[in-house]
């Protein structure tokens, strides 16, 4: 009974409320401030806000009345206090920046509590416009809806905030919502956010959507500290106190953060969430020295769910004295982490240095597991890069997968590093597949993998390598048995220079499967040693244009008979290139057929080298088609070598059926045909009437005579019976 009444006097408020904060505004003189109380009765009137919030009780709403409040020391120490405008933001303004009894301005809104909520307001200040500095515990605040500009006050170094949560190293943010949502806001002097969450979170959530932020040095600033209660305190931060914290759908514009030094300035920044889930979601960045920064997430023992999804960064303009860094990056230690669907795309005059920049992975973690999936990244130096991926003892796992590099300096420049002063790169199992590379300098370039300190696994697998100087920069230097460097249905066309520039290569290096057309040279192997580069298509039957470096710096062109050749392999000497058997033919069989209508025909698909025999490239995809007296296509994939398919053919008339390998899903001359021919199948004749059916051979007529025959040894029978009965 206690609990049915305790909710129908809430729903009995919840309707005052809403009936006031309608009527409130068409009874109300310009300037009027309500007090509302928790039941939603009028306590009080007045034409200050601060006089309100002196006059509140715990639960009280004060409704403000659009007009302009020149107010200063507004400070809220009473918890769950409603601060809402009847007018909306635009007509409604608290200005702090000056006044009578305080010529230098000071916080519009200053709370000492866990929960409030502010909603509809202008605020001006040259401080922060909303500060909060309380430990926050069971809390819930909502900041929406608000115009929010911050001054400089004239001071460089002045610390002002559009919104300021502060939370002490000693205490925490303990089950609490906090919901910024809905704010425009502009912020100017530096190292000022237009949004700063500093404070430790344990078990709480925070959202921050749909605000319009621009103009400022930082735009959403979000910083946890370790353990729980406080800094200092690992053993306290445990997997049970995970927070989450959701940006999404904000857009952002004109983020200097022109403290180069300061890795964490920029647009969205969330650093040291230990424990939970970060998603930053469907943003819109434009012209931001800096864009999306994640670090130091996960590093307390526990996985911390890294997802940075959709958003679209975007350079329009000219940077005025300060250039474009970054527009992802993430930082150390993050043991999980996905970031996929996003665009960036810098500007055809001034590129962003980096598209998304991975670094420092796996100094103080035993795994990590990274996937960078289905972005467009454009007019970036580097497009993809790392600082460091470090894993000594530990494993490490990256999936690069189904992204667009285009118009970049570098689409994918992974970098050599150093470890203890010595050349180091090590990071488990990298994935490069599905991706596309195009119009870049240089597509991919990956350099010295291991040293003999940790095996790695590299598969670079059905990527588009098209319009680049050089499609794929190769420094292989594996030492390790264990190690393997698999590079397979690869497409590798138009690349103006080379389509893989080899620059040293191990037993560990396997290059095969692939496709080379159009490239000034399909492969360059300029070192000693051995290159396995055997079972790839390079445009011809014949196999590649094969070019020997000699001592003084000619070439000669191998002996390739009246066929023409494909794309260029260059090697220092002869027979350091593994290039022989190649692929040379997709045959189909029968070549040539006549079929019956209403039928099924069976083709059989069979890849050949150019010494005729079957390769059995397992994975190998084909791409059927039939175009004629019927029209449709399908994908088979090969099976030690071969593929059976076959269809039905429902009209009369001639088909021809092509099928052709696929590299990297695309067709690239390796292709096969037959015609098939159907016809109609031949209409059975009905005999005329009266007539027997006709017969052939002389078995029929005998069995005709036998019926006769035993027709008339019945009639005899009949006629002897009839004459013994009388």
């Amino acid at each position: 009974m206690k609990g049915k009444g305790f909710s129908w006097r809430l729903a009995v408020g919840l309707a005052l409320f809403i009936i006031l904060i309608a009527a409130a505004p068409a009874a109300a003189a310009d300037g009027e401030v309500y007090l509302i109380d928790s039941s939603g009765t009028t306590v009080g009137t007045y034409t200050s806000i601060k006089e309100a919030v002196n006059a509140a009780d715990e639960g009280y709403t004060i409704l403000v009345s659009p007009g302009t409040y020149n107010e200063t020391g507004i400070e809220i120490n009473k918890e769950n206090i409603t601060l809402k405008s009847t007018g909306g933001a635009d007509v409604t303004i608290i200005d702090s920046r000056s006044s009578v009894s305080d010529p230098d301005g000071t916080t519009c809104l200053k709370f000492l509590a866990s929960s409030f909520s502010v909603e509809g307001f202008t605020l001006l200040s040259n401080h922060d416009c909303i500060y909060s500095g309380l430990a926050l515990d069971n809390g819930k605040i909502t900041i929406k809806d608000n115009i929010i500009r911050g001054y400089n006050d004239g001071s460089v170094t002045s610390t002002g905030h559009g919104i300021h949560l502060l939370v002490t190293s000693t205490a925490a943010a303990v089950d609490t919502e906090i919901e910024i949502t809905g704010n425009d806001i502009v912020v100017n002097g530096q190292y000022n956010a237009a949004i700063c969450l500093d404070m430790s979170l344990v078990h709480s959530r925070v959202e921050i959507s749909d605000n319009n932020i621009s103009d400022s040095f930082r735009g959403i600033f979000l910083r946890c500290k370790l353990g729980y209660p406080g800094t200092g305190d690992p053993e306290g931060a445990k997997p049970g106190y995970a927070s989450e914290v959701v940006i999404e759908n904000n857009t952002i514009e004109k983020i200097s953060a022109t403290s180069s030094s300061q890795l964490w300035d920029g647009a969205i920044v969330v650093m040291e969430v230990y424990y939970g889930s970060v998603h930053i979601t469907g943003n819109e960045l434009v012209d931001c020295c800096r864009g999306i920064i994640v670090g130091n997430c996960g590093a307390a023992g526990a996985e911390t769910d890294v997802q940075i999804l959709n958003n679209e960064i975007t350079l329009s303009e000219s940077p005025p004295d300060w250039n474009y860094e970054t527009a992802i990056h993430l930082t150390w230690p993050e043991r999980v982490f996905r970031i996929e669907g996003n665009t960036v795309t810098g500007h055809p005059d001034y590129y962003y240095d980096y598209g998304i920049d991975l670094g420092e992975m796996g100094y103080s973690v035993e795994k990590f597991e990274g996937y960078v999936l289905n972005n467009e990244v454009s007019y970036c130096y580097k497009g993809l890069t790392n600082e460091d991926f470090c894993l000594i003892d530990g494993e490490g796992s990256l999936y690069v997968n189904g992204n667009v590099f285009t118009d970049n300096d570098s689409g994918i420049h992974f970098e050599e590093i150093d470890y203890e002063g010595e050349p180091y790169y090590f990071m488990g199992y990298l994935e490069i597949k599905n991706n596309v590379f195009k119009n870049n300098r240089g597509g991919f370039i990956l350099p010295v993998l291991d040293y003999g300190l940790s095996p790695v696994s590299v598969l670079v697998e059905a990527n588009l390598f098209e319009g680049n100087r050089t499609g794929l920069f190769l420094e292989d230097k594996t030492q390790l048995d264990d190690s393997a460097v698999l590079i397979r249905d690869n497409y590798f066309k138009d690349n103006s220079e080379y389509g893989i520039d080899c620059m040293e290569a191990t037993a560990s290096t396997r290059i095969y499967a692939n496709a080379f057309t159009g490239n000034e040279c399909g492969l360059i192997f300029m070192e000693e040693g051995t290159l396995d580069a055997r079972f790839n298509w390079w445009g011809s039957p014949a196999g590649p244009t094969v070019e020997i470096y000699k001592e003084l710096g000619l070439f000669s062109l191998a002996e390739n008979g009246d066929i023409a050749t494909g794309d260029k392999l260059l090697m220092l000497h002869e027979d350091v290139v593994l290039y022989d058997p190649w692929l040379a033919a997709l045959e189909l069989s029968p070549a040539a057929v006549t079929v019956a209508v209403n039928n099924i025909h069976k083709l059989t698909a069979v890849l050949r080298d150019n010494k005729g025999s079957i390769v059995d490239l397992a994975g190998l995809v084909l791409a059927i088609g039939v175009a004629g007296a019927h029209n449709l296509d399908g994908y088979e994939t090969l099976s030690g070598g071969t593929v059976d398919w076959s269809y039905e053919g429902t009209v009369p008339g001639k088909d021809t059926v092509t099928a052709a390998v696929l590299f990297a899903g695309y067709g690239a001359g390796l292709e096969g045909s037959a015609e098939v021919t159907w016809v109609s199948a031949p209409a059975e004749e009905e005999p005329p009437a009266g007539e027997l059916p006709k017969t052939e051979g002389a078995l029929p007529w005998l069995l005709l005579c036998g019926a006769l025959l035993l027709a008339g040894l019945g009639l005899v029978m009949k006629e002897k019976i009839l004459v013994r009965s009388r």
